[in-house]
């Protein structure tokens, strides 16, 4: 009976935290036809590659041309180059802390992409190199 007891309180709480990723899980593969792991994986290197201030390595997750703000007027970047030379005005502090304090659990997803915070990042798959939609960029930033 104890052991009994035992389990059901370990499952209480861990329950929640399956039911949480299976939501996400679902939604990105319901909402946005992607692939849930690589979306995990990706908003794992986009979090590194900011928190190490890697803008080269940041720039490799956009995909080109993106819109962001500059100097309050939106503006269409085209290359790692362009994105690297305005990383500074592009990846503000509230976008950098949006990502960050951004959970895989608490994602949103819809037909358009991924969501991180309150829309600062938008992310979505992307075709590859095989010409099929199995990797993921950086859409939008709302800066």
């Amino acid at each position: 009976m104890r052991r009994f007891i035992q389990t059901v309180a370990v499952l209480s709480l861990i329950a929640p935290a399956l039911i949480a990723l299976g939501s996400i899980d679902d939604q990105i593969l319901d909402s946005a036809g992607l692939d849930p792991k690589l979306a995990r994986g990706f908003l794992t290197q986009l979090k590194q590659a900011l928190a190490s201030g890697n803008k080269q390595a940041v720039s490799k997750l956009i995909a080109y041309p993106i819109s962001v703000s500059l100097q309050g007027k939106k503006r269409k970047i085209t290359s790692r180059e362009e994105f690297e030379a305005h990383y500074a005005e592009i990846v503000t502090e509230n976008v950098a802390k949006a990502v960050q304090n951004q959970s895989y659990e608490h994602l949103s997803a819809n037909s358009k992409g991924v969501m991180i915070g309150s829309g600062e990042l938008w992310f979505s798959a992307t075709k590859g190199q095989s010409g099929k939609f199995d990797q993921y960029r950086v859409i939008g930033i709302n800066n």
